[in-house]
């Protein structure tokens, strides 16, 4: 099964993940150059434990990050400078680090 996953240029017309496919057992994900603005349209991925979302301008929403992946301990992310760490960053449960924009927001 495959564990490692990146996507890149991913630029739907409806700038949401619901047409995106991903494999099921993914631990590592990355995004790159993707146009969504939020993480709707993401599956539940219950194996996910890195993810790494990298050039993706338009995000600004990672509310949903608990839900879509539960498990998260580690998650980077650099030139997205728009994104909101309050929600979805902050508050996520299981997560063991996160970098936005070089700055060190959980470190446990």
């Amino acid at each position: 099964s495959i564990e490692t996953y990146h996507l890149w240029r991913f630029n739907p017309r409806a700038k949401s993940f619901s047409e995106a496919e991903f494999p099921p057992a993914v631990k590592e994900l990355q995004l790159l150059w993707a146009n969504p603005a939020s993480l709707d349209g993401l599956p539940t991925m219950k194996h996910l434990e890195t993810l790494e979302i990298h050039r993706c301008r338009n995000l600004t929403d990672v509310s949903l990050l608990p839900k879509v992946a539960p498990k998260l301990k580690r998650l980077i992310i650099t030139t997205s400078k728009n994104v909101a760490p309050e929600e979805g960053i902050l508050n996520h449960p299981a997560l063991r680090l996160a970098i936005l924009e070089g700055t060190k927001l959980i470190e446990r």
